[in-house]
């Protein structure tokens, strides 16, 4: 099931990258897309954002 959340903190292709990183590595995530320009998270997979915010807890993005 694809998923769109609003993401804050991602400005660059270097803080997509650090969350497409972070978020690849959850059971249950197939894919993880970052637009920038729209500030929205595209994932694909069947976790919850409770547990795709924990995994950013040391970074400063914010799932919305």
């Amino acid at each position: 099931m694809e998923k769109v959340y609003n993401i804050e903190g991602v400005k660059c292709g270097g803080c997509a990258a650090v969350v497409k990183e972070k978020l690849s590595d959850i059971e249950g995530v197939e894919t993880v897309e970052v637009d920038i320009a729209k500030k929205k998270l595209i994932v694909v997979g069947t976790t919850d954002k409770e547990v795709l915010q924990k995994a950013l807890s040391d970074t400063k993005f914010k799932i919305d």
